[in-house]
């Protein structure tokens, strides 16, 4: 390793538009990406919600059912298989405190009379830290809505009345999520608030909701200013992918027999603290067919697993 003469670099947009419920994130994100331009990816969690604007806007959608950190790393991986230059998680809070999110998690792999930071947090943190990575490395642009607590705050209006407001305050997402996103959009009513920007220009701006385009094309032309990216590194495949692969390159084996070989012999299928929850779980979301003679048809037993690739053989 050595230093290098500093220079800088073409970026992709690492954005957060945050705010109370109705105060246009999911719109905003929509008119951000549609600026940037290429492919636009959504992933939904606010039941389809998105759905209201695809008549004004070009994007692929998909509705996220479940929404633990699992999840979200997942879609993330397929946008960028997909190709979209545009990434929009709609929203991120409910990899928080959403269905199977991650506070849910938590509470799940905590015993009865374990601690939660002992047990849960102690298999919940490096999720979470992953899925930060698998956002910090999307290879296109992305944009995260998440929601904040609201509370209610009296103010003078033009009449001069005192009259109740509704305001969002900390983001609903674990603490210092804020840090890993180049740019923070605070939204409030029609008007947006640059709490944090990477670019100067727009430090602490206070936007208009038709001053929205024209911020965004400075910054794209701020990111676009500068030499070529520095070639990613390499990918590191994470144990879960390498449990994807095994399974993938034996659809013979079946589900029983990955079972009893993660319980065997966990470092060889990549993981090193494989539940028999994770198990579970994950085979649910690979199912497997049963092994058959492909000339007759028939199912045959399960082969022991044992062997030192995978299951059910001796290749």
């Amino acid at each position: 390793m050595a230093f290098t003469k500093a220079t800088k670099r073409k970026a992709k947009l690492k954005i957060a538009l945050k705010g109370a419920a109705g105060t246009g994130k999911t719109f905003s994100a929509l008119v951000i990406a549609r600026v940037l331009g290429g492919k636009t990816a959504l992933a939904d969690s606010e039941h389809g919600r998105a759905l209201l604007y695809a008549d004004r806007f070009d994007f692929d959608h998909q509705s996220l059912e479940t929404f633990s950190l699992d999840t979200y790393v997942a879609v993330l991986r397929e946008m960028a298989d997909g190709g979209y230059s545009v990434g929009i998680l709609d929203s991120i809070s409910h990899a928080w405190v959403g269905k199977g999110g991650a506070l849910e998690e938590v509470d799940r792999r905590t015993g009865a009379h374990e601690s939660k930071f002992s047990s849960g947090w102690k298999a919940v943190t490096p999720k979470q830290n992953n899925f930060v990575d698998a956002m910090r490395g999307y290879p296109g642009h992305l944009i995260a809505t998440m929601r904040t607590k609201m509370e209610y705050v009296l103010e003078e209006n033009d009449r001069g009345k005192k009259v109740p407001k509704k305001v969002g305050l900390a983001p609903v997402q674990r603490e210092g999520m804020e840090y890993e996103f180049d740019f923070i959009f605070d939204l409030d009513g029609d008007k947006i608030h640059v709490t944090k920007s990477s670019f100067s220009a727009l430090d602490n701006a206070v936007l208009t909701r038709d001053e929205l385009p024209g911020a965004i094309e400075k910054i794209k032309a701020w990111l676009e200013d500068g030499s070529p990216p520095a070639p990613p590194a390499p990918k590191t495949v994470t144990p879960y992918e390498k449990l994807e692969r095994l399974m993938a390159a034996r659809p013979d084996v079946p589900p029983e027999a990955w079972k009893e070989y993660l319980k065997r012999d966990r470092k060889r299928a990549g993981r090193q603290a494989v539940t028999e929850e994770d198990v579970v779980a994950t085979l649910a979301a690979f199912p497997l067919p049963p092994p058959h003679d492909p000339k007759t048809g028939e199912v045959s037993e399960p082969p022991p697993p044992g062997d030192e690739h995978a299951p059910g053989g001796g290749q």
